[in-house]
């Protein structure tokens, strides 16, 4: 319902944005943190989003589920 209605409870107490779920601002504040907590083993990058961690495991083995 949050969604069909707008509303956007949870706000980051530092820059004052607002989302509709906790789990996109705990994901928000990692900006603010600095916080990499997802690495990669193949480049070693170190990433906030663990989705954005599976789509560069991907990149290497050519893999395009997608297309």
């Amino acid at each position: 319902m949050k969604i069909h209605t707008g509303q956007n409870p949870f706000t980051c107490q530092q820059c004052g944005k607002s989302f509709n779920r906790k789990g996109n601002l705990n994901v928000h504040m990692r900006i603010h943190t600095g916080e990499n907590p997802f690495t990669s083993q193949q480049c070693g990058v170190s990433l906030t989003q663990k989705e954005i961690l599976n789509r560069d495991m991907k990149i290497p083995t050519g893999e395009k589920p997608y297309t």
